[in-house]
């Protein structure tokens, strides 16, 4: 197949659902694998976290500006609390839902049923309520009970979105080759990994690591989530790439888990050079041409 049709979904949720939007993503990736090989869609998620850095504006402008206008569906999902209020309104997520129902596309809302009215922030829940029944009568919602439920309800939803849109032949008119998902996500990949690369030099040399720590989980996020976009892209047939990432996504969680000594393996020189050949090698990963991939050695 050399082509495909690009589905751009965005995901929303305020900072507590965070674990949920990544389930969302995790859904729609294992949809992707079944649909780019039978009908020749690639489903691609986003989320505020793909958003590379820029002055100038208001953080939410930016986030809309560069990914929600320019996606053709929203799935937005709730825990306990309500967001942060943007320049226009309640939450940046209410926002979005707003951006995509005016722009007649595709949403679908999700709440969790089991809120924590013991929380402090009383507030947010208080406008949570709120939010919910303002769009009673004018967007598609419903309620999860766990991770489990919210799997099931996220499928379902977004399998029938994706047949609604070839039954009725109104599929998004974004077309790319693989090679060209390939180099859109190589772009995506370089733009998070400049913006890590730089947030450690600034912990390296105020000697802040514990914060290191925190730069490797999230490349080892970022890794994770190549590995499955490229798996879904392929249907595995990048082994050798897919094998050189998951090789990295390794060295980057045992990053994430380091446990500091004073000197020896396991000291804060050790973690330094650690994360210096990581970055290095990521590097290395970002400068291939991933399209043609070559099983090469990364550098060590």
């Amino acid at each position: 197949m050399d082509n495909v049709t690009l589905v751009r979904i965005f995901v929303s949720s305020p900072m507590d659902a965070v674990s949920e939007r990544k389930l969302i993503c995790e859904e729609i990736h294992k949809l992707n694998k079944i649909y780019t090989l039978s009908k020749g869609l690639a489903l691609i998620p986003y989320t505020s976290e793909d958003m590379f850095s820029q002055t100038g504006n208001h953080p939410q402008e930016l986030v809309n500006r560069q990914l929600v206008e320019s996606c053709d569906a929203l799935i937005a999902c709730f825990k306990n609390r309500f967001g942060t209020p943007t320049l226009n309104y309640g939450s940046g997520t209410e926002e979005e839902i707003e951006i995509h129902k005016n722009l007649g596309n595709h949403v679908a809302i999700f709440f969790s049923a089991n809120l924590d009215h013991e929380l402090e922030e009383v507030e947010q829940i208080e406008a949570l309520q709120a939010f919910k029944t303002r769009i009673k009568n004018h967007a598609y919602y419903e309620e999860y009970t766990d991770e489990a439920h919210l799997r099931s309800r996220i499928s379902t939803n977004i399998i029938g979105y994706v047949e609604n849109l070839i039954s009725e032949g109104n599929l998004p008119i974004a077309k790319s080759s693989i090679a060209g998902l390939f180099q859109e996500l190589q772009s995506d990949f370089s733009k998070l990994l400049f913006s890590l690369g730089s947030k450690w030099n600034v912990i390296k040399d105020t000697h802040q690591l514990t914060d290191g720590k925190l730069v490797a989980s999230d490349l080892y996020d970022l890794l994770i989530q190549l590995g499955s976009e490229v798996a879904s892209i392929t249907d595995g047939r990048q082994g050798a790439f897919l094998e050189d990432i998951n090789l990295l996504a390794k060295e980057a969680y045992e990053l994430s888990v380091w446990t500091f000594t004073m000197g020896g393996a396991r000291g804060a020189e050790s973690f330094i050079s650690r994360m210096t050949v990581l970055l290095s090698n990521l590097d290395h990963l970002k400068s291939e041409s991933w399209a043609n991939y070559v099983a090469t050695s990364i550098p060590s």
